[in-house]
């Protein structure tokens, strides 16, 4: 998800992410909270990187950057990804995988 804040910080447009997107599945939700560090593959990375954009966008539509906020700072003081996702969105992870790939069709 770091790529994904620093991308959105940047201004990339979610349209742009979407373009990618188009062309190839998503990955999993769980994928992007790792580091992208090891992806020696150009087109996965790319992959990578755009879901990770598009899915922080998709977490400002639901609820704007206060509520991306306070998810940072629940992970900031150790609460697992799971559990602050609930806390904030009052959905698990697969929950809001699910949801998030509801809306890339």
């Amino acid at each position: 998800l770091h790529e994904g804040f620093a991308q959105v910080a940047e201004g990339r447009p979610r349209a742009d992410a979407r373009q990618v997107l188009a062309r190839a599945p998503a990955p999993p939700l769980a994928r992007l909270t790792r580091s992208f560090a090891g992806e020696t593959d150009p087109a996965q990375a790319r992959i990578l990187y755009a879901a990770a954009c598009d899915l922080v966008h998709d977490l400002l539509g639901r609820g704007g950057a206060p509520l991306l906020a306070d998810l940072l700072d629940r992970l900031r003081r150790g609460d697992a990804l799971d559990a602050a996702a609930r806390g904030v969105y009052g959905l698990t992870l697969d929950e809001l995988d699910a949801a998030w790939r509801a809306s890339l069709r």
